[in-house]
């Protein structure tokens, strides 16, 4: 990580005192992307062409707007370093296709994941299958790729592992507090983590749309139940 310390910018003609100066670190290597880095990233990406100032907001921690207001000069150092990376195609990892991890570890505690089916708890998938809902207008669902719905894996992950984290039984709304942690994980150990659990569920989700549409033309009871087309 590369420390950086650049003054604030103030609007022309505004006399006020100087705020004192932002510091921040950017990550020099892909190793050293976080989880929520990488989201911000291709957040940014699938709403349209990926800027700068993208860049410089998703490495740095703060905001586009503050970025959209630095001089170039004062930008370029910052921008320089994440270029380093971003533009070296020969050193980046291949996110999706990368090996999942058998275990890993958040707020210093080892986690082991477990690829066995139906290991989860049932809480677990119910809770998948509404956030797969309400995601259900966004362009990442309509796209059904992988790639695109990695911008939810935080709480994907979160809510997956929140059981063993806490040594307890599945509870969504404690997930809830583990998202900065994860979103903390290095983004090569949490890219396959979060693709591999979102391909379980969008499987199931696919299967049962597909049964169900079967059992609607079959079934006089499911079109009782009020599930006819």
């Amino acid at each position: 990580m590369i420390p950086f310390k650049i003054s604030t910018v103030r609007a022309p003609g505004d006399s006020s005192p100087s705020a004192d100066p932002v510091s921040f670190s950017v990550p020099q290597f892909w190793h050293e992307v976080t989880f929520g880095q990488f989201q911000k990233v291709k957040e940014a990406m699938n709403q349209g062409p990926l800027l700068a100032s993208d860049l410089l907001a998703a490495f740095t921690g703060l905001e586009k707007k503050f970025w959209v207001a630095v001089p170039e000069q004062t930008a370029a150092p910052v921008l320089q370093v994440i270029k380093g990376f971003w533009d070296n195609p020969e050193e980046t990892p291949d996110f999706f296709n990368l090996p999942v991890p058998k275990s890993v570890t958040i707020g210093g505690k080892k986690i082991p994941i477990s690829s066995a089916p139906g290991s989860y708890a049932l809480g677990q998938g119910e809770a998948m299958n509404q956030k797969f809902k309400a995601w259900a207008d966004s362009e990442e669902m309509k796209s059904g790729s992988i790639h695109e719905l990695i911008v939810k894996g935080s709480e994907v992950v979160a809510l997956m592992l929140q059981p063993a984290y806490y040594g307890k039984g599945f509870d969504e709304e404690e997930s809830k507090q583990l998202i900065p942690l994860v979103d903390m994980m290095q983004a090569t150990e949490a890219v396959p983590l979060a693709s591999f659990f979102l391909s379980i569920f969008l499987k199931r989700l696919q299967t049962g749309l597909k049964h169900l549409g079967k059992a609607k033309k079959k079934t006089p009871l499911l079109m009782r139940l009020g599930l006819k087309s």
